[in-house]
């Protein structure tokens, strides 16, 4: 069966090679086998009827052409996808763990499945590919833990949710007092989402657990929309206050009036020595007996 659905498929993309122009085609259960290349005509969009998109050998979108309405796309045994400039439209698994995925200027959107579309509704991302322009809107994607998705010019996550994996995260921070709250390391326990673009991404409603944003703070502004999920550099950005210089002469910082915040300055308590308690004792026991003295007139 698997052989049958390589040839129909072989025979119909070859035929369709460098020739499909502005007509949609459809196609379900792809698989493009190794040794076979195929191009998609600019302009095209290749509506694949919720079906996948397997590739062995090469697959090139040339210019503006597209996919949409795919379920998942996995590359295997060494499968190249080159992206060119166009949109890639899927609900589910995006395999490029064992292939190389070349974005060029293109967008991927993870989007929820297409009506009349079997199938459970989650997009995956195996492997960590680079993306030009990323979207995920109204479904949730799962990445890999450990490995990054990058990001490097556009980014944007709405009413969608990331995740990667539930562990807690504790951290200490490193930073001097009066500063944003410092981007912190990578933890090999989450899932790494790195954007390197300009531009201000565009999110909002977005929930995340398990998926660390590096080198950037995304979403400072905004609140976590799973509640409890772990988002190591997202969201509510902190200040840290700054106590401002400390003088060690007057550490309350009220010039000595008692008056001022702060905590007041400590002075060192007198003691004697066993020579000085002695005389101390000679003198309180003269002093009594003055008393009882005049007290006895």
């Amino acid at each position: 069966m698997t052989t049958l659905i390589r040839r129909r498929a072989h025979c119909v993309l070859l035929a369709a090679a460098g020739v499909l122009a502005s007509h949609a085609v459809l196609a379900s259960g792809i698989s493009i086998p190794q040794g076979a290349s195929i191009n998609s005509g600019a302009g095209t969009v290749v509506g694949m009827g919720c079906g996948d998109l397997t590739v062995e050998g090469s697959y090139t979108q040339l210019g503006n052409a597209g996919l949409g309405n795919m379920s998942q796309l996995a590359l295997v045994n060494g499968g190249r996808f080159t992206a060119g400039t166009g949109t890639v439209a899927l609900s589910g698994l995006l395999d490029v763990s064992n292939g190389t995925f070349s974005a060029g200027s293109s967008t991927v959107a993870m989007v929820p499945v297409a009506t009349g579309c079997a199938g459970g509704g989650q997009g995956q991302i195996k492997g960590g590919p680079h993306f030009y322009n990323w979207q995920v809107s109204g479904t949730a994607v799962s990445l890999p833990v450990a490995q990054q998705v990058i990001v490097t010019h556009g980014l944007d996550l709405k009413n969608a949710q990331l995740r990667g994996t539930a562990a807690v995260v504790t951290s200490t921070l490193a930073s001097k007092a009066g500063t944003l709250e410092p981007i912190k390391p990578p933890d090999n326990t989450q899932a790494w989402l790195a954007y390197t673009g300009t531009a201000t991404p565009a999110i909002s409603s977005v929930g995340v657990d398990g998926v660390q944003s590096i080198g950037a703070w995304l979403a400072a502004d905004q609140t976590n929309q799973i509640s409890g999920g772990t988002a190591i550099n997202w969201f509510a950005r902190a200040t840290l206050p700054d106590p401002g210089p400390v003088d060690p002469v007057d550490p309350g910082g009220d010039g000595g009036s008692g008056n001022g915040g702060g905590t007041a300055s400590a002075h060192p308590v007198p003691t004697l020595g066993a020579g000085g308690l002695l005389a101390l004792s000679a003198a309180l026991g003269g002093l009594a007996a003055l008393r009882r003295r005049h007290t006895g007139r």
